[in-house]
């Protein structure tokens, strides 16, 4: 049973030659791409090897401006990434370990334009 939603949850076993075999979604695909791009002759990625610097800063004043307020914050952002532009709503709420100081934001984000 998992713990969080009560249920058995299944677990599918990747081949470890081919971590997309059973995926099929071409978002994943191309993340998966990007990120192998971005980690070189290393084995792994490093996190700043990702992270575009404006986006970067704007994200963390937005992170401070939420545990300033104290309250959840939701809209809808248009991300402008090289020379793309990708619109999504997003919903972003604090949690607390001991229902006080916040440790933790839980994020939700939806690609694309608001359904109607």
């Amino acid at each position: 049973m998992h713990p969080m939603y009560g249920s058995p949850v299944a677990t599918v076993e990747l081949p470890a030659d081919d971590p997309l075999a059973s995926v099929s979604d071409p978002r994943l695909h191309r993340l998966y791409a990007y990120l192998e791009a971005k980690r070189g002759g290393q084995e792994f990625p490093a996190r700043g090897d990702i992270a575009h610097p404006a986006y970067r800063d704007d994200m963390l004043d937005r992170y401070a401006e939420l545990i300033k307020s104290r309250r959840p914050a939701g809209g809808i952002c248009d991300l402008f990434m090289g020379n793309e532009s990708k619109r999504y709503q997003y919903l972003r709420v604090p949690l607390s370990t001991d229902g006080r100081t916040i440790d933790m934001v839980i994020v939700a984000i939806i690609l694309g334009p608001p359904a109607h």
